[in-house]
């Protein structure tokens, strides 16, 4: 389970570098002037940039090749020459893209599974459901996922309680099985050899996923307090135990 933090990162140069053009539109007969790009006469619209001159459809991002003559930001190429990049490029190029729709990160940002969202694209990989500024999330192979959504489908189930373990967990091998436990569940069972539910269905069958959100919460918050009064009940019971043997000895 994560807790959602964001990030404001606006590169301090994006205002100095970021430059606008207006076409300019020349007579056929007069200009005499050849496109930087393609060498060809420039004949109408024209763009005035990096101390060059070109066609309107030849001024275009360095990266993806698109128009860029109303913003566009330079930067000096392998060949030393100033050329221009779209804004998704340039940013894309500062890593400061949101992973959910390629689009720049230009205010502030959620970074989480290795990747960067803006604010509203946070959102559950399953249902699409945006994570508010008090939400936690969970991670399973590079995807986030809201609780109900990883609950039923990737969280691991508690050997002895058999609902979702979504914060600490015993793990052990025995007899060549793999058990994952709640610790109280766990110790439980190893003091007094007992498992507080029968087997359900995996995830994906009726077993859990019938369920609303609200019903599967419920379903675990009941279990919890289950469980904390079965420890706590037992947990007092073991220590009459030991004070009813002390006095007698």
């Amino acid at each position: 389970m994560q807790a959602i933090q964001t990030t404001s990162n606006l590169p301090s140069t994006l205002h100095q570098y970021q430059q606008s053009t207006q076409p300019t539109t020349v007579s056929s007969l007069s200009s005499l002037l050849s496109c930087d790009a393609c060498h060809k006469p420039l004949v109408g619209e024209l763009v005035r940039a990096l101390e060059g001159t070109f066609h309107l459809s030849c001024f275009n991002c360095l990266d993806c090749h698109e128009p860029v003559a109303s913003m566009f930001f330079p930067i000096e190429s392998t060949d030393g020459t100033q050329q221009p990049l779209c804004e998704r490029d340039y940013f894309r190029r500062l890593n400061l893209v949101c992973d959910h729709c390629g689009d720049a990160l230009k205010g502030s940002y959620i970074t989480a599974v290795g990747k960067k969202f803006h604010l509203e694209h946070f959102c559950c990989t399953t249902c699409g459901d945006v994570f508010g500024p008090d939400d936690s999330y969970y991670e399973h192979n590079k995807n986030v996922y809201c609780h109900f959504h990883y609950s039923v489908k990737y969280a691991i189930k508690c050997t002895g309680c058999h609902t979702a373990i979504l914060k600490q967990f015993v793990e052990l091998n025995r007899n060549n099985v793999d058990e994952h436990w709640h610790p109280e569940c766990y110790m439980i069972n190893k003091f007094w050899n007992v498992k507080l539910a029968r087997p359900i269905k995996d995830a994906g069958s009726q077993g859990l996923s019938h369920l609303t959100a609200l019903e599967l919460r419920d379903v675990q918050t009941a279990m919890e307090e289950k469980v904390y009064r079965i420890w706590t009940v037992l947990s007092a019971f073991e220590g009459r135990m030991v004070d009813h043997n002390e006095n007698k000895t």
